[in-house]
């Protein structure tokens, strides 16, 4: 293969790789490459020695995609994509591994509390904070060999995890804000 099919197969390579952007992202990226590449083809280097310069195309395509994921997801302020542009960081940085860590506990403790919601709905009796004469505590499901209990809470049950549930929701995307904001910090601060 000649240096221009070398190049031009590299660079479609590249559009395929980009094809997660904007279509007028992908094009400007393209081109500037394209630009590049002529202009060290133009200088005298073969079209591999050109190439090697850049890399792979995944390496290459690997920070415009991670860029345009962040930003999307903070300008959109949509929870999955947030999700999406931290997991693609989670490698790369530590604050990205934290806050999904945080995040993925808050979304379990959230789980929890539509589990317990769910279970007191179906078996208010059986379901709550508890006491035995003994002093045992049981909290959520009470167990079959558990005698002479007080349930305490009563219909605060219901009141308790409903708000247990939209403070981990919200601590959750919190967690998700600020790390997306911190990666962007970072990101600015190390260009």
């Amino acid at each position: 293969m000649n240096d221009a099919g070398t190049i031009h197969t590299w660079l479609n390579d590249l559009e395929r790789a980009l094809a997660d952007l904007p279509e007028a992202s992908r094009r400007d990226i393209v081109s500037e490459a394209r630009a590049h590449l002529e202009d060290r083809v133009a200088a005298g280097l073969s079209a591999s020695s050109a190439l090697h310069g850049f890399g792979t195309v995944k390496a290459y395509a690997s920070p415009f995609i991670e860029d345009y994921l962040l930003s999307r997801a903070i300008s959109s302020n949509r929870s999955l994509h947030m999700i999406r542009a931290l997991i693609t960081y989670c490698a790369k940085s530590a604050i990205a591994f934290v806050g999904l860590t945080f995040t993925a506990a808050f979304a379990g403790l959230t789980l929890v509390n539509l589990l317990w919601l769910i279970d007191k709905i179906t078996n208010p009796d059986e379901v709550g904070y508890f006491t035995t004469t003994g002093d045992h505590n049981y909290i959520g499901r009470l167990p079959a060999s558990a005698v002479d209990v007080t349930e305490h809470l009563g219909a605060w049950w219901y009141v308790l995890t409903i708000f247990g549930i939209i403070l981990s929701l919200f601590l959750a995307r919190l967690c998700l804000r600020l790390s997306g904001f911190a990666i962007v910090r970072a990101r600015s601060k190390s260009a």
